[in-house]
């Protein structure tokens, strides 16, 4: 198994850092003036000033008593570096369709924004009994490390997000968490890691991974049986279509308490979800990683 699962996942992240590398990325500001995206004042060019930044429609306007034009270029605010908190669900749930691959594809975009922006990656995959955790990693050392872990082990474990709420409490001074995982997890457990992280200033997103399959049933219905990964021995039957709409029921609570806390979330439904939604992806980390911007 891990041998199937490390060279879906090493294929998923090499996609993710070619198509995040060609990104132009939002920052946040400090209030220094630098070499940022967002627009303060303008000024005259001086020699070297990167010519991208020259407002040609200003510099028209800038016409000197001699004829000739005065080259006005943009001033922005320089970026601050910032500790971000990036979360990885490596449970048995995450085992069903390409959940893995699409949460490697999330989780490497995310950290390619973060090595762009030179930010500081804690890392925790939540796996098993006990999570692993790393503190103040270079985003391109936490996608080594996550990559690492997941072609050694198996998925494993189900993961409570009142316990990650408990980790959480003991990293402060984080600008943001960003969690990945799926819907297998009780509506309260979501708001409780919201109501967390808002207590601590902590800026909060989430990625809702999952598969076509599992938030639309067959056309055929039927009696069946469902297992649960997560929980040995635990089963369920029921008619196809009441499963499905139990699984409705249950995503539509958790997307009300999301709405709620003012969570920003995606879903993906699959790893082509993911790559089709990149953009949202990264205005999603460029958001929650400032405190005071939210939705």
């Amino acid at each position: 198994m891990p041998t199937r699962i490390c060279r879906r996942a090493s294929l998923a992240s090499k996609l993710s850092r070619a198509h995040f590398s060609n990104l132009m990325y939002g920052v946040i500001p400090s209030r220094i003036k630098g070499p940022g995206f967002e627009y303060v004042d303008l000024r005259e060019y001086s020699p070297g000033d990167d010519i991208r930044f020259i407002d040609w429609r200003a510099s028209a306007r800038m016409i000197k008593p001699d004829g000739d034009y005065r080259l006005m270029v943009k001033e922005h605010l320089l970026e601050r570096l910032v500790n971000n908190i990036v979360v990885l669900d490596y449970s048995k749930s995450m085992l069903y369709g390409d959940k893995i691959e699409s949460a490697i594809y999330v989780l490497t975009g995310f950290l390619s924004i973060a090595h762009s922006l030179g930010d500081i990656i804690d890392l925790i995959i939540l796996h098993g009994e006990k999570p692993l955790i790393k503190h103040g990693l270079n985003p391109l050392e936490a996608i080594n490390f996550s990559l690492n872990t997941i072609c050694k082990v198996d998925p494993s474990g189900s993961i409570d997000l009142i316990k990650l709420s408990n980790y959480v409490k003991n990293l402060r001074n984080r600008e943001t968490l960003l969690l990945i995982t799926d819907y297998a997890h009780y509506p309260i457990e979501f708001e409780v890691l919201a109501t967390t992280t808002h207590a601590m200033n902590t800026g909060l997103g989430i990625v809702l991974v999952s598969t076509m399959l599992e938030l639309n049933p067959p056309s055929l219905d039927g009696y069946h049986v469902f297992y649960d990964l997560e929980k040995l021995g635990s089963e369920l039957k029921t008619m196809v279509s009441e499963y499905y709409r139990a699984v409705k029921t249950h995503i539509i609570k958790t997307k009300t308490v999301l709405a709620k806390t003012r969570t920003p979330y995606i879903e993906i439904k699959g790893l082509k979800d993911a790559m089709y939604k990149k953009l949202r992806l990264l205005k999603l980390y460029s958001i929650t990683r400032i405190r005071y911007k939210r939705y």
